[in-house]
């Protein structure tokens, strides 16, 4: 059996380096987050993704790993300066936004602008993070340092007890935050924290996300 080395954590590794090492990330999982959609959103729903080089890598994996029965869109941004024209563009063609963890695209100078739109369009908003939820968005979840620290504990033991396995994988967290003000704007009822999260988990299932 190959013995793991090292666990590195890294927001953005490349593509050639998850073929060698395994990474995780210290950020929401891209699947989780797009399950809290899933579980509060009923019906056949398109969901637009905007995301830049740094997410690229989220959006690859988000890809692969959603659910089928989910259909996502997604909007490669290139920066935040004609980011208020693309949101435009992009949430009159999709029924909700996913916000991926990437600040370059995602923080304090775009947020207004993302929030105005979306709700001009009645396009409800879920992540990136807590500070969105605040500002308008409808949940997301939330990774802390013992998270991720927990997650690398659970990472090793299960390298050792199997084998060593290169790639990306995220911290599983229990905390969601919802905004049940914003989500009565949309005519969204939203159940219930511990629902939501036994909702995430029963959508994870088969999906190959956090097999640790």
């Amino acid at each position: 059996m190959e013995h793991l080395q090292v666990i590195y954590i890294c927001e953005t590794p490349s593509e050639s380096d998850i073929e060698e090492q395994a990474f995780l990330l210290p950020i929401p999982s891209p699947i989780d987050q797009l399950n809290i959609a899933r579980a509060i959103i009923s019906g056949d729903i398109e969901i637009a993704v905007i995301y830049s080089r740094k997410s690229e890598i989220q959006y690859k994996y988000l890809e692969t790993n959603k659910h089928e029965s989910i259909r996502i869109s997604g909007y490669k941004s290139y920066g935040s300066l004609k980011f208020d024209q693309q949101v435009k563009d992009v949430i009159k063609q999709n029924d909700a936004v996913l916000a991926l963890a990437d600040e370059s695209i995602f923080n304090e100078s775009t947020q207004r602008a993302l929030m105005l739109n979306t709700y001009r369009e009645r396009r409800p908003v879920f992540g990136p993070n807590e500070s969105f939820v605040v500002s308008g968005s409808i949940a997301t979840l939330c990774i802390t340092e013992e998270d991720i620290a927990k997650s690398a504990i659970r990472l090793i033991k299960s390298f050792e007890e199997t084998e060593y396995l290169p790639g990306i994988y995220f911290p599983i967290s229990p905390k969601i935050v919802t905004n049940n003000t914003a989500a009565k704007t949309f005519s969204l009822k939203l159940p219930d924290d511990e629902i939501i999260g036994k909702k995430i988990l029963q959508a994870s299932l088969g999906d190959k996300v956090n097999e640790f």
